[in-house]
């Protein structure tokens, strides 16, 4: 069992935390999040300063001495999440503060705002700080040396974890009012966007297995069967791993990297119609959560494990180890199967799955996006001649509040060419 020493923290005294943090540090959002109170103090000791992510990494954050922000993005991970965390402290125990503590997109600079007395809105006093480069991919380890091991090949590159708990794409009333006035919201996507209610969008995070040696070296392995840490067993390779190495730990630190821009991409898309649209990861969000949102749910059949209630409602199903759909209850005369085709070694014609569901309170809903390529799917459900191709499909079918459909995506490698549904049906329970 290996020991990770912390570096004495001259305000861990509440006596002597600066009086701008103490409600902060003392709040219950940051009781439980030991290595962000250190981050945030850091942060306040230096915000008069050009900080460096090596300085950030190496002083607040306990990294070694060869830490090296071009591998390793542990700062910006943290930083992500202390920006989140601050968001929630203010959205609830400290909504009464008269000022607030904020880091800007791109920066590592605290800035401090008064709150208006008239709109209870933050007003900035302080110039805008130098621009860092915002990360699009985000990986978090307790080492900055880390040995990955892939098992399977359902896991193409990992993403942050800490960009995605919570981040907010927020319109102000004005800009929305003005918005709604000229923006008409495309067919398909008005079914979800006027029951009034807020979007969450929620990316899956695998589940990975991580050993730690002595010497602080990391070893992290995936199967793609398995996506429970109580189901290990079901995996020989991991099994053997275990016999070898001792009991893992659960590491669910990691996105898939089409989900990933997927999600961005929808969250773009997405924002000019709603006031609010948020994200969060699986590992972030119980399934029985969001009773009062609308979910937006995106992943494989395997990333897709934690919300199986949804998924088992459908009548398209993902056969387990397969790229393939089929349709539980055909209809005569019309394809029950729909297969992966290859066309070349970087080509391919895939499956995946759209379907708007009915959410678990009244008035909500759950559009489901599954499939191997979710960036291909969402380009679909973005593109004007995609949503016409989706309407066309519902109209047929008497434009049903409630649906389900297949629709193949041609892909070159990982980049979408084109997308078109072949099945559709009304959802029924």
């Amino acid at each position: 069992m290996s020991v990770h020493a912390t570096l004495p923290n001259p305000h861990s005294d509440p006596q002597n935390q600066p009086p701008e943090l103490h409600g902060i540090l003392e709040s219950r959002v940051f009781e439980k999040s030991p290595a962000l109170r250190r981050l945030l103090l850091y942060l306040w000791d230096h915000r008069s300063e050009e900080i460096s992510e090596y300085a950030i990494a190496t002083e607040a954050l306990e990294r070694r001495a060869d830490f090296d922000p071009r591998s390793d993005s542990a700062v910006r991970v943290q930083v992500a999440r202390l920006r989140q965390k601050l968001k929630e402290y203010y959205d609830d125990e400290g909504k009464e503060e008269p000022s607030r503590i904020t880091v800007p997109l791109g920066s590592y600079n605290l800035q401090l705002h008064l709150v208006s007395s008239e709109n209870g809105v933050p007003s900035a006093e302080e110039a805008p700080s130098p621009s860092l480069e915002e990360p699009s991919e985000i990986s978090e380890s307790n080492s900055r040396s880390r040995r990955n091991l892939w098992i399977g090949v359902a896991i193409v590159a990992s993403a942050a974890l800490g960009c995605f708990a919570g981040i907010g794409w927020q319109a102000s009333k004005a800009a929305k009012e003005t918005q709604t006035a000229t923006i008409r919201i495309p067919p398909v996507w008005d079914l979800i966007l006027l029951n009034g209610k807020p979007e969450r969008i929620v990316v899956p995070n695998p589940v990975f297995f991580s050993w730690i040696d002595k010497s602080g070296e990391t070893l992290t392995a995936r199967d793609p069967v398995v996506n429970s840490y109580k189901d290990s067993e079901r995996s020989a390779k991991l099994t053997t791993l275990v016999k070898t190495l001792g009991q893992p730990i659960l590491a669910q630190d990691y996105t898939v990297a089409s989900d990933t821009q997927a999600s961005f991409r929808l969250a773009r898309y997405l924002e000019p119609f709603r006031l609010q649209i948020d994200l969060s990861s699986s590992s972030d969000l119980p399934p029985e959560a969001p009773d009062s949102e609308n979910l937006i749910l995106l992943g494989t059949i395997n990333t897709l494990t934690p919300y199986r209630l949804y998924l088992d409602r459908l009548h398209y199903r993902f056969p387990e180890h397969s790229q393939a759909i089929v349709d539980i209850a055909p209809v005569a005369g019309k394809p029950s199967r729909f297969d992966t085709v290859r066309e070349s070694p970087s080509r391919s014609i895939t499956p995946g799955i759209v379907a708007l569901l009915p959410g678990r309170a009244a008035g909500t809903s759950v559009l489901i996006i599954v499939g191997y390529h979710t960036n291909a799917l969402v380009s679909y459900l973005t593109s004007t001649a995609g949503l016409d191709d989706l309407q066309k499909a519902r109209a047929a079918n008497g434009n049903p509040r409630f649906f389900e459909g297949v629709v193949l995506s041609e892909v070159n490698n990982i980049n979408p060419l084109r997308s078109w549904v072949v099945s559709f049906k009304s959802f029924r329970e």
